[in-house]
């Protein structure tokens, strides 16, 4: 008998896979085709290592997964086909920009990927709801102003917030819903500012500190007189504006009125000159103060401290007065000389003891305390004289006796400068 040789074919197998529409869809399939080796065959399947309750070898209604198909066949030779199926998966990445100042739009940058383009997007608005401790639906909107084509960037702008976007692609495929949230600054940028005036008119004592608030620190200053700094001072009256600029460039400004007196301190004077040539009784008084607040303190330019100067010779004065805020006031003050002989003589002396030009009165003679004065009778006698001053005192006697009525002669030498002798009648009445 001879040898009958039976051949068998090498068991092959394929798989056709169709993916499901979108990521979690279920219209996935996998239709299984096998070559070789001896029917029948025994097949069975696992997904993702799982064993799948089916024979066949057609899959369908498949969702996203690892498949892998084991083939046996009669003679107990195997083998084995993977199949992948990856539905379209819709992902964004997206960059948020906060919101740089508080009640502004912050932004988002959006870049779909994955799935099928065109994408349209769509979002909802989520609020706090405190009562149920919980974010609930504001509002809900389509994007359908902006189509998000392949990888462009889109950038939007929208308050602070909590938002949710969910990007559809043109199969109609879904992106997993992403929380968004928009910050912004806990709270509005402000300044607080306090500020001092000038006491004085003219004065440049002004003061204007600024505090800022809220915002995103550190915080810059500019001023309108160019000062940078959060304290402005030596400032005269006026208006100034201060800009406080935060880290993110939020601005906020303010202007601030540094006011002064609306007047000077006015000063009430009484000037009088010398009254003659030899004389020193000029005087200033300083009868009142204007707009000022007392006490006033005085500094003449003679070293004086009262409000009046006297005893003066005929010249310029100045004084500086200061009050009670330090505010000052400096003036000057012609004191003249009256260019007159300063020489008076009384030429009549009744001397009745009534107190009444009861003396011989020579005005002004205090004045030259070197004088001689001589007084002589009709006959050439000398019945009073005085050296070295005279005291305005002689009653009109000679030797201790009253003279009597007529008429006399005085002789008066000052004794000084290129005066001549002043010469005269005088008449004693009884």
């Amino acid at each position: 008998m001879g040898l009958i040789n039976i051949g068998f074919s090498q068991l092959n197998i394929s798989t056709a896979d169709i993916n499901p529409t979108c990521f979690g869809d279920n219209n996935g399939s996998i239709d299984l085709t096998i070559f070789g080796g001896t029917a029948p065959y025994t097949i069975t399947w696992t997904k993702d290592g799982f064993p799948i309750a089916s024979n066949d070898s057609l899959l369908t209604d498949l969702t996203d997964g690892t498949y892998i198909a084991n083939v046996v066949d009669f003679v107990g030779t195997s083998a084995n086909d993977t199949s992948i199926l990856a539905g379209n998966n819709v992902y964004t990445v997206d960059t948020i920009v906060d919101a740089p100042c508080y009640g502004a739009k912050g932004s988002l940058k959006i870049t779909p990927y994955g799935g099928t383009y065109q994408y349209v997007g769509y979002w909802k608005r989520m609020i706090w709801e405190p009562s149920i401790n919980t974010m609930i639906l504001d509002t809900e909107w389509a994007d359908t102003s902006q189509t998000y084509i392949d990888t462009v960037f889109f950038q939007l702008a929208y308050p602070k917030g909590n938002y949710i976007l969910t990007v559809v692609d043109s199969l109609g495929c879904v992106s997993t819903p992403k929380n968004i949230e928009i910050k912004e600054p806990t709270s509005a940028l402000s300044l607080q500012e306090t500020h001092s005036h000038n006491i004085c008119k003219n004065d440049s004592i002004g003061q204007i500190s600024i505090q800022s608030y809220g915002g995103t620190a550190p915080y810059t200053y500019a001023w309108s007189n160019g000062k940078t700094t959060a304290s402005n001072i030596t400032l005269k009256a006026g208006t100034y504006t201060v800009t406080v600029r935060d880290d993110n460039n939020c601005l906020i400004s303010e202007s601030i009125d540094i006011e002064e007196p609306f007047q000077d301190l006015i000063l009430i004077s009484d000037i009088h000159d010398v009254s003659c040539r030899d004389n020193q009784d000029g005087y200033v008084l300083i009868e009142n103060i204007e707009n000022g607040l007392v006490p006033f303190s005085y500094a003449w330019s003679n070293n004086e401290t009262d409000e009046a100067i006297t005893d003066l010779l005929a010249d310029t004065y100045s004084v500086t007065i200061t009050d009670a805020n330090n505010c000052t006031i400096i003036d000057t003050f012609d004191v003249a000389l009256n260019d007159v002989d300063c020489i008076v003589i009384n030429n009549v002396i009744t001397p009745d003891d009534n107190g009444k030009n009861d003396e011989w009165i020579i005005k002004n003679i205090h004045l030259y305390p070197d004088c001689d004065v001589k007084v002589i009778d009709r006959w050439g006698n000398v019945v009073f004289s005085k050296t070295d001053g005279y005291d305005n005192l002689w009653d009109a006697t000679s030797n201790g006796n009253v003279l009597s009525s007529g008429d006399y002669y005085y002789i008066v030498n000052l004794n000084t400068g290129n005066y001549p002798p002043y010469t005269g009648p005088l008449k004693i009445i009884k």
